[in-house]
């Protein structure tokens, strides 16, 4: 959330170069994005976990970062 393109990029080479971006759903707001942007992410990302492990009874695993830019956007 609020994630400068760097960071975002590292995230998406580690997980394509460990084999393991086709089991991730991966929700990002970079810095730039509009405030509701960084907003919206988190609600839509728990949203979709909560789907995933109740209704499809998958393994989840929720990661949020820099939550100082999320509040910073309320």
């Amino acid at each position: 959330m609020g994630v400068k393109y760097d960071v975002a990029k590292y995230f998406i080479d580690s997980f394509s170069q460990s084999g393991t971006l086709s089991n991730v759903a991966l929700f990002l707001s970079l810095a730039d994005d509009p405030s509701i942007e960084r907003t919206i992410t988190p609600k839509t990302a728990l949203t979709l976990a909560e789907y995933l492990a109740f209704e499809k009874g998958k393994h989840v695993l929720v990661i949020m970062t820099d939550m100082t830019n999320y509040c910073e956007s309320l």
